[in-house]
C-alpha cells in the first residue's frame, strides 16, 4: 500500500508544479488582451506569444526556464493520467474511461508543444548573445543537441526528485 501511496504524492507533486506554469502562460495572455483592450501597449497574442512576452522581462528567461520545466512536469502528469488514470475509482474501462484517457494524452501533446516553444526561445535568446551564466550555458547546449529537450527535463526531474527525497529523509 506504501508503494501505491509514493507513487500518489509523486504524481501529486507533478500535478503541482506544472499547474501554476501552465496559469502564468493563460495569465500573460490576459493581461496582455486587457492591456490591449485598455490601449495601454499590450497586444493580442496566443500562448506561445507570452512565453515570448515572459522571455522579453527582466530575467525572463530564467522565469522562462521555471516555466517551460513547470511545463514539461504538467506533460508528464498528462502522460500519466493517461497510461495508469490515476483518478479512476474503479477498474472499468468503458467508452468514457477511453475518451477521457485519449483526451489526456492529446493534452500532454499539446503542452508538450508549448514546452518546446518555451525551450526554443530560451536557446534562441542564448544564441542571439543576450549572455548568461555557465549554467544557462550549459543547458542551451544541451537543448541545442538532438533530444536534448528531453535531456534537460530529465535532468530537472531527477534534480526536483532528489531535492524531494533529500526533504523527506530529513
Amino acid at each position: 500500500m506504501s508503494q501505491t501511496r509514493n507513487e500518489s504524492t509523486w504524481i501529486d507533486k507533478l500535478a503541482r508544479v506544472g499547474y501554476p506554469s501552465k496559469g502564468i502562460v493563460y495569465a500573460t495572455v490576459g493581461l496582455l488582451a486587457v492591456q490591449t483592450a485598455l490601449g495601454r501597449g499590450g497586444k493580442t497574442t496566443d500562448t506561445k506569444g507570452a512565453l515570448g512576452t515572459i522571455a522579453a522581462q527582466p530575467y525572463g528567461q530564467i522565469m522562462l526556464a521555471v516555466v517551460a520545466l513547470g511545463l514539461i512536469g504538467y506533460v508528464v502528469w498528462r502522460f500519466v493520467q493517461a497510461i495508469q488514470y490515476p483518478d479512476h475509482k474503479g477498474k472499468s474501462n468503458d467508452a468514457d474511461d477511453i475518451v477521457r484517457r485519449i483526451g489526456y494524452g492529446i493534452s500532454g501533446l499539446i503542452y508538450a508543444s508549448l514546452a518546446f516553444s518555451a525551450i526554443q526561445i530560451i536557446v534562441t535568446a542564448t544564441q542571439s548573445g543576450s549572455g548568461g551564466s555557465t549554467k544557462q550555458t550549459w543547458t542551451a547546449r544541451l537543448l541545442a543537441q538532438p533530444f536534448g529537450q528531453w535531456l534537460v527535463g530529465i535532468i530537472g526531474i531527477h534534480m526536483f526528485a532528489q531535492a524531494e527525497y533529500r526533504r523527506i529523509r530529513a
